[in-house]
């Protein structure tokens, strides 16, 4: 399996957050080291976040990589609070670690799906395995753009004054 061993993804979450903020920080803005820092924080939530780097075999994770590849187009995208608590905090490892406690509840409900339908050609937008991909398709959204919203707010940024806002609304 790919990815960062398991130990790491905290430790490698937080130093790559720890590059955003401080870029995000200084008064002369590099763009495209921002963008590069903001690129790998992603990669490194969503495999922190997905269950393919648990339970599963490797050729059940390329099945299902695959399988959430081609239906990417039709999840749609749901906005949860789950774990939201933990940021407005501005704890960041709590955070993780109650994203690694979602991916293993996953992962075992993922374990289960692919040993009662191993065939990738059975599932359809009523399996569980849709189901279950949509649901690690949304997290992977809303973990990245909530650690970046996160970053900006602790390198001093705001959104008070964005167009959406309206001052006493969350």
């Amino acid at each position: 399996k790919k990815g960062i061993p398991q130990g790491e993804e905290i430790t490698q979450v937080k130093l790559s957050y720890g590059r955003l903020v401080a870029l995000l920080g200084t008064k002369e803005i590099n763009f495209r080291m921002i963008c590069y820092e903001m690129g790998r924080l992603s990669t490194l939530l969503g495999e922190a976040s997905s269950p393919i780097h648990s339970k599963i075999s490797s050729y059940e994770a390329k099945l299902f990589s695959n399988f959430v590849l081609r239906q990417a187009n039709v999840f749609p995208l749901v906005i949860t609070r789950d774990g939201e608590g933990f940021l407005k905090d501005k704890n960041l490892v709590d955070y993780l670690s109650f994203q690694q406690r979602r991916k293993q509840q996953q992962a075992e409900s993922l374990s289960r799906a692919m040993k009662s339908y191993p065939d990738s050609s059975t599932w359809s937008q009523r399996s569980l395995q849709f189901g279950i991909a949509s649901v690690v398709y949304n997290n992977m959204i809303l973990d990245t753009t909530r650690v970046w919203m996160l970053a900006w707010e602790e390198a001093g940024g705001t959104v008070v004054d964005a167009p959406y806002f309206e001052k006493g609304k969350d």
